[in-house]
Parts: structure tokens; sequence; C-alpha cells
């Protein structure tokens, strides 16, 4: 394998992320979670939104184009979640490690695109069951209990 190639492999900075779109419903934090189209990867799977880096876009506003892209919506708040989903990639024989954003919506009604052929507004539970990663409901999970305790940072506020 050549050198540049383990480079990339082992190359911390990430070329993806994940948004986790939620909001409140009377008291309740309810996640956006879409259901993506079998064509697709990850087909048949409820996720979060996840997208790639384009050329000279930083990860936020990677976030902030594929949350629009895929749902339509507009972000009332927009942050960056204290943590990095990490994974082991076995076709790409990579090891993953993607920053985590959450956008607080007001609006509920979704425009989906291609990738997706359903979505759900869940509460914690609901959400958790749906999703098949453990990394996503360790992430969910975390989410509600930021915005159930301590709250945002403001340094997490883009």
């Amino acid at each position: 394998m050549a050198e540049m190639e383990i480079k990339q492999k082992m190359n911390p900075i990430s070329s993806l992320v994940d948004v986790y779109p939620y909001r409140y419903v009377n008291d309740d934090i309810h996640f956006l979670l879409l259901h993506r189209s079998e064509t697709q990867i990850y087909g048949g799977q409820w996720r979060m939104i996840g997208g790639k880096v384009e050329t000279n876009e930083t990860h936020a506003q990677t976030a902030h184009r594929e949350f629009m892209e895929e749902t339509g919506l507009q972000a009332k708040l927009k942050w960056v979640v204290p943590t990095i989903n990490s994974f082991f990639d076995p076709q790409a024989d990579s090891i993953r490690h993607i920053p985590v954003f959450a956008f607080e919506c007001d609006d509920y009604i979704v425009r989906l695109n291609h990738e997706h052929d359903d979505c759900s507004w869940c509460n914690l539970t609901d959400a958790q069951e749906k999703v098949s990663w453990y990394e996503h409901k360790r992430i969910i999970r975390l989410i509600h209990d930021i915005l159930r305790s301590s709250g945002i940072m403001k340094e997490w506020v883009l």
C-alpha cells in the first residue's frame, strides 16, 4: 500500500458530518429521523442526516447544506454536539471520526429529497428504538440530556 494511502486512512480529519434535527413539542424533545430509500447507502434504515464535505466547504457549512437539501427546513439554532461519531468502516478499511451537529427547528413539515422515502419526528424513546446503530442511539441520548440539563454552551453555537 502506498504511503499516501496509509496517511489518508489514518487522517483524523473527517470528510463527513452528522446532523440531528430536533424540535420541542409541548415540553418534549422530538428528533427528526429520515428513512433511507432502498437504492441508497444504508437503504431501509432510519437515520439522522449525514453528508460529505465538498471542496472549500467547512464542516459546519456542510451540515447546513445537507440539512437544507434533505429536509427543506430552516434551523432556528445550530450547534456543535461535544462528541464525535467514531467507528471502523471495513469497506474503506478506515476509522471514521465524524463531527456531530444539532439543529433546532420550528417547522415540522419536511420536504424529502431522493435519498429518503419517509420521515418521522420521534421522542427520545421512539428515536432510540428506530435507529439501528448504537452510536446514533448514544448521540440522541446525549443531545437530549444536554437540552434537558446543563444546556448548550455558548462555545458550541454556530
